[in-house]
């Protein structure tokens, strides 16, 4: 999605240069497949890290989430843990779902619109 996203871009004429790409998953694999296809694409800089999004999400500044433009996460369908760990609690404002049976996907969705910029929404 990453590089289609930057492909997008150039092709309508901006600058795939003048944007950040980021990434978090919690699979080694997918995560080893990301990097290597950011180096085979040219892509330098892209921040891809390997941990729970729910759980500890790393694209931080301040100490606190980092804001994005757009924001987009692909990774739905999975199991999460709820608990003392989570951080950012404060993401989950129309509230939890249940730890089983692939309930992830709200909690991703609240994710997401919590890491937009304000005036993004």
């Amino acid at each position: 999605m990453l590089i289609i996203s930057r492909e997008f871009i150039e092709q309508s004429g901006g600058d795939p240069t003048n944007v950040r790409l980021c990434g978090q998953v919690n699979d080694a694999s997918a995560w080893s497949i990301c990097k290597l296809n950011m180096l085979l694409h040219g892509v330098q800089g892209a921040d891809i890290q390997l941990e729970d999004t729910l759980l500890h999400p790393r694209h931080r500044e301040a100490g606190e989430l980092e804001r994005f433009d757009v924001s987009s996460q692909s990774a739905f369908s999975q199991n999460y843990l709820r608990g003392d760990q989570m951080e950012f609690k404060e993401r989950f404002r129309w509230g939890w779902c249940p730890t089983t049976g692939k309930k992830g996907d709200p909690m991703l969705a609240q994710h997401m619109l919590a890491g937009l910029q304000p005036a993004a929404w």
